[in-house]
């Protein structure tokens, strides 16, 4: 029997008003078909939720070697409309040895609206929500969503070989070419992390040494190149997208085209460091890499400073400004953990941030026999109200899952798990 994740007791960070402990666990299910059942029925009060389309459901071994894959595709109601099966190898040494073409891995887009599924080394086939194949590339590593998808270029340990990034159409003909800002082996080829962000009108690629904006065309509409560790977020609107470093904040309104700079204090010390010709970071200080974020329509945004990308208790500065740059509130301490990612949930800002290892164990999917306590972590979901209080809430979800925020909640897409925690108060309910 499967067991429900346990919310755990709130637990506050900073001076905490009595309403203000306001996370709450609103779903939870082990299968795309009971969460979109659920998203049909409260869509409304919970908007920017997605349903999922596409779902794996199971890898179960034949034997040592051979792997099986039953992918089910839905509808926005939960309805499977359609199942597949794929079949193949994961035994990476023997793949590549021995048999180099049946060598498979299956993977769902961030959104969960396409399959990638990878036959052999290098060869990447792309179905659509309903099931169906949409094109194969047989170079390179392909991921993406909606109607663009990116075709990176690596080597064995993860660097690209190619100083460009492929932009393909949903029939995997290609756009453009997306430079990586340098030529030949060197740091601005180091793309193992491109976060790519995806929206229905514009995607963010941060890849190389460029950050930038393109059109569902392929088109680039903006490109910069910061010097230091950045982050970068678009608003779901696709109009405005931000641009952070331990240096500065960059936001483009793609609408206006106008660019607004705000600097912080720590970028006189890395820029008089960068003139001098040494390009690391300090040690200690403000010198971790950002996190950013923009609320739905761009007209807010968000910049937490941790000290030290080590802090446990994830201690750091958040600065929150209006869209046009003007400061709502500056230098805020919290501690909301290591923080894994940050958003807005209406007014507040919050972040999810990890708390300690857990020592839950809940039952492993499938066999009912004790899930090992790796499996499991242990969660800070922190609102940062920025009229007057801070709350911190410890939750437990597998260690797989993945945050995705809304206007009014937090979702957690685990491997065998989904998590809905509501931020904030209750929504009106319908009548």
């Amino acid at each position: 029997m499967r067991l429900l994740p346990i919310l755990i007791a709130a637990v506050a960070t900073a001076a905490v008003a009595a309403d203000t402990a306001s996370v709450k666990l609103v779903f939870s299910g082990h299968s795309a078909v009971e969460y979109n059942q659920w998203l049909h029925q409260h869509a409304a009060e919970y908007p920017g939720l997605q349903p999922i389309h596409v779902q794996i459901d199971s890898e179960v071994a034949g034997d040592s070697e051979r792997y099986s894959y039953y992918v089910s595709f839905l509808d926005d109601t939960g309805v499977v409309i359609r199942s597949r099966t794929f079949t193949g190898t994961r035994d990476e040494s023997r793949a590549m040895i021995e048999a180099y073409d049946k060598w498979l891995e299956a993977r769902t887009s961030f959104d969960g609206n396409v399959l990638f599924l990878s036959p052999g080394t290098d060869v990447v086939t792309v179905y659509d929500r309903s099931g169906d194949s949409l094109f194969t590339s047989t170079e390179g590593l392909i991921d993406g969503a909606g109607e663009l998808y990116f075709r990176q270029f690596v080597d064995d340990e993860g660097d690209a070989y190619r100083d460009y990034y492929d932009v393909l159409d949903g029939r995997g003909q290609v756009l453009s070419k997306i430079a990586l800002g340098g030529t030949g082996e060197g740091e601005g080829l180091k793309t193992n992390h491109p976060f790519v962000y995806s929206r229905d009108t514009t995607y963010v690629m941060h890849a190389g040494s460029f950050v930038s904006v393109i059109n569902k065309h392929g088109n680039v509409l903006w490109q910069t190149t910061p010097k230091y560790w950045t982050a970068v977020a678009i608003s779901d609107d696709g109009r405005t997208v931000a641009v952070a470093t331990p240096a500065s904040l960059v936001t483009k309104h793609l609408d206006s085209g106008l660019t607004s700079t705000v600097e912080f204090p720590e970028g006189k010390i890395l820029d008089s460091l960068w003139a001098t010709g040494s390009h690391g970071v300090p040690s200690g200080g403000y010198y971790a890499p950002p996190k950013v974020a923009l609320n739905g329509d761009g007209s807010r945004m968000a910049v937490f400073r941790p000290y030290n990308i080590w802090s446990p208790a994830g201690h750091g500065l958040l600065d929150v400004f209006e869209g046009d740059g003007t400061s709502v509130c500056r230098n805020v301490s919290l501690a909301p953990g290591m923080v894994r990612a940050m958003g807005f949930a209406g007014d507040r800002v919050v972040f999810v941030g990890d708390a300690v290892p857990a020592r839950d164990s809940l039952a492993e999917s499938f066999t009912g026999r004790p899930r090992k306590p790796s499996n499991m972590f242990r969660l800070l979901i922190t609102e940062a109200n920025l009229s007057d209080s801070v709350s911190a809430t410890e939750v437990t979800v597998e260690r797989s899952a993945v945050p995705t925020f809304a206007s009014s909640a937090v979702a957690f897409h685990g491997k065998d798990s989904i998590y809905v925690y509501r931020i904030g108060t209750a929504p009106t309910q319908r009548k």
